[in-house]
């Protein structure tokens, strides 16, 4: 599957077809974790705990550890836990 790299705001991104979304049980929100591996680039879903610590850790972030754990929480939603 080939995916191509826009400009998102000052930032870049690419997006993942629908498909993608559904087989894996991704929803707009999620925090995924980018990780280099040779030559290829690996998505994996976040550590929650991994990500509220750099969540919580970034300057133009207001909210609290406790509005942030909220967020992921809502984000996981009841049936998402982080396996690994």
């Amino acid at each position: 599957m080939v995916v191509s790299i826009e400009r998102i705001g000052n930032s870049c991104g690419i997006v993942l077809p629908e498909e993608v979304m559904h087989e894996y049980h991704l929803r707009e929100g999620d925090l995924l974790e980018v990780m280099s591996e040779g030559d290829s680039i690996r998505l994996t879903l976040a550590n929650p705990f991994a990500a509220l610590d750099m969540l919580d850790r970034r300057e133009d972030d207001s909210r609290t550890s406790i509005e942030i754990a909220e967020d992921l929480r809502r984000s996981l939603g009841e049936e998402r836990t982080f396996l690994g």
